[in-house]
């Protein structure tokens, strides 16, 4: 089976000028946590995505106001992708490696098709229990630095 078969093709996305506010929206709107970024609404060419964790830990966790922050400014372009041709195992073993749910489909010359998840994988495809289990356990490990005090919190207001 094939990554195009399960994606989800033409994906809301975004440009780098975009406020984080709108980021936030579409993920609101879609019920999605990754919003994928494009080079401008004419030239699809993917540049980044910003996910839910991007827009709080890089805009509300540090106090910026998220309608004057720019995606450029929060979104990642370290970004694992796919192309809609590959096998999904591929992007399975992908999603694994990288502890990522979510994954950009991009065309040869680097432009967004589509989005495949590990929800899709999951539910819409023939992967095996075993695979889909190993698949999700890969996934959701935890990090070495997710457990690491990163500063610190303020108290509540009493």
């Amino acid at each position: 089976m094939k990554v195009h078969e399960v994606m989800t093709p033409n994906p809301m996305c975004c440009i780098p000028a975009d406020a984080a506010t709108r980021a936030a929206l579409i993920m609101r709107e879609l019920n999605v946590g990754i919003v994928p970024v494009v080079k401008s609404s004419t030239e699809q060419r993917l540049v980044g995505v910003v996910t839910d964790r991007d827009l709080c830990l890089g805009v509300v966790a540090m106090d910026r106001h998220p309608q004057t922050v720019p995606v450029q400014q929060c979104m990642s372009t370290n970004m694992i992708t796919c192309q809609p041709d590959e096998d999904i195992q591929r992007a399975a073993r992908l999603m694994e490696e990288h502890q990522v749910r979510r994954i950009p489909v991009i065309d040869p010359e680097g432009r967004l098709l589509g989005m495949v998840s590990t929800a899709d994988l999951c539910q819409r495809t023939n992967l095996s229990s075993d695979t889909t289990h190993h698949l999700l356990k890969k996934v959701t490990e935890p990090t070495e630095h997710a457990s690491k005090p990163r500063g610190k919190i303020p108290n509540r207001a009493a």
